[in-house]
This record gives C-alpha cells, sequence and structure tokens, in this order.
C-alpha cells in the first residue's frame, strides 16, 4: 500500500489534524492502517486486491460497463430514489451524511448528486476500493467528487464529534458487520437528534427461506435444528450476517430506533431507522 504507513499508537481525536494519502482523485483521510483493517471480522477478504480485480466493481481500466449493469441487477438506483423519497416527504433529506462501509462509493456518488446534501464523509476498511476504486466509481456515476471525503477507516469507530450527520446511509454494509449492537451505538453517537439512519440493499431472510433451510439441514444431518442462529450462521470469509425483520426491529429498538421497511424489487428492502416516538 504505497504512501500510506501505521497511524499512530493513540487514535487521532475528532480535532485532530488528519493523516492524508493523496492520489490521483485527491485524498484519503487516514484513520486506520492496513494491519488494522485485516484484523477486522472479514477484513483480510475485502482487502484482497488480486481476488477483487475480476468483479463488477474493478472499473480502474476505465470499462465501467459491469459495474453500472450490476447495480441496476441490485436495483440500486430504485432503492436509492424509494429511500430519499421518504426522506424528503419526512423533512429530513439534507445536512451531511456518513456512507458507513462505503466500498467503491457508489452510493456516496448518489447522495453527492442530491442538491439538499453538503457533505458525505464516506469511510471503508477495504483500501483499494477507498482509494484505486472509488474515484472512478464516483466518475461513472457523475458524482460530485467535491462533496465527497474518502476515509479509510472502520465504521464501528468513526473520528467525528457527536450528533455531526444528519444522515447516516449503510449501502450492502450492514450485514456485514459483526457485532451489530456496537455498530448501532456508534451510528446513534455521531447522528444528529433529528437524524436518520438508511441501510440499502439488505435482505431479510422470510418464512420460505427457512423452511427450506430446516429441510435441508434434516436431510443432511438427520436430526431436528430450530434456531435461526444455527440455520444460517455467519458467511466465515465474507462475513455476511442473516437477519429476518424481527431481528432489524429487536437491534435498533435496543438503542431507542424504530424501523420503517420499504419493498424494493422482489426481496430486498430499504430500512429507516429513527429515534422512538419520531415519523421514520
Amino acid at each position: 500500500m504505497a504512501g500510506l504507513t501505521d497511524r499512530p499508537d493513540a487514535p487521532p481525536s475528532a480535532d485532530s489534524v488528519p493523516i492524508l494519502h493523496r492520489d490521483s482523485y485527491g485524498n484519503v483521510e487516514i484513520w486506520i492502517c492496513r494491519t488494522d483493517a485485516e484484523r477486522i471480522f472479514s477484513g483480510a477478504f475485502w482487502n484482497d486486491e488480486e481476488a477483487e480485480r475480476g468483479k463488477e466493481w474493478w472499473i480502474a481500466d476505465g470499462d465501467d460497463r459491469n459495474l453500472l449493469e450490476h447495480l441496476d441487477e441490485l436495483n440500486a438506483h430504485e432503492a436509492f430514489a424509494i429511500t430519499t423519497d421518504a426522506l424528503r416527504n419526512s423533512g429530513r433529506l439534507g445536512g451531511r451524511v456518513l456512507d458507513a462501509g462505503a466500498g467503491t462509493c457508489w452510493s456516496a456518488a448518489l447522495w453527492s448528486r442530491l442538491p439538499e446534501i453538503n457533505r458525505i464523509d464516506a469511510v471503508e476498511f477495504s483500501w483499494h476500493r477507498i482509494s484505486t476504486l472509488a474515484g472512478p466509481t464516483i466518475d461513472a456515476l457523475h458524482g460530485l467528487p467535491e462533496k465527497i471525503c474518502r476515509i479509510f477507516g472502520s465504521f464501528t469507530d468513526i473520528r467525528r464529534r457527536d450528533g455531526t450527520y444528519d444522515i447516516i446511509s449503510m449501502a450492502a454494509a450492514f450485514h456485514h458487520c459483526s457485532e451489530p449492537a456496537t455498530l448501532i451505538a456508534e451510528l446513534d453517537r455521531c447522528l444528529a437528534p433529528a437524524g436518520a439512519i438508511v441501510l440499502i440493499g439488505e435482505e431479510p431472510v422470510g418464512a420460505a427461506s427457512i423452511v427450506r433451510r430446516f429441510a435441508a439441514n434434516l436431510i443432511k444431518r438427520g436430526k431436528l435444528c430450530l434456531s435461526f442462529a444455527a440455520l444460517f450462521p455467519p458467511h466465515p470469509k465474507i462475513g455476511d450476517h442473516y437477519y429476518r425483520r424481527q431481528d432489524y426491529k429487536r437491534l435498533f429498538a435496543a438503542a431507542g430506533f424504530a424501523v420503517r421497511f420499504l419493498p424494493v424489487g422482489r426481496s430486498n428492502v430499504a430500512i429507516i431507522a429513527t429515534r422512538n416516538g419520531e415519523q421514520a
């Protein structure tokens, strides 16, 4: 990782001068080092640059057709439009956004195009995604890079002051976290009092999937298993976790949030979480 050095032993505070890495698309703010990133659950997988070169979002060569087709297949634009319409209708669309688990910054690019949004902090723990791939992705989606601060860091340790963000967005990222309660607590800390947390690209496990998994497990192992966690363990390599709608509700309710599910396509949902007593 040329040009990127380990951070000091004492992590930078919200008031400190940020450590920056300069590349052809501007600066990347550094919150963690490569070793830190690879120690995070599934971090080694997401920092394997060679393994990612054949994937749809690898557009470092300038060919963005596969990326754009992939986003269409994921209903990404539809999910984003449905979510932002709901925020606009409730008077919550505007201000500063945290794109937590930003990946290659495709969602940050879409946020930047909205005139109501002033700035996006895009935090990602995959170095090649936030450096090599983010810039071309922002260009491909006609984003406004001057609104976007790219950050190499962990979404469970946000180096910003309490209440910094009006909107916190996670696009196909929440289900990768191994400590959702810790994550939600950190997002809660960073969120403005009337702010909203937005999850895009989540696919709650429904009854039909549970029945199929139950039957397959019974046939394979010859014994009953009624535990959802045992039937749907986290993926050991890529870090996917599996949740039912009731699990999302339970996790956010524990931190004082109510959730609203917005259907997207056939099985995906967008989720808007707001503090209890407030209209999502």
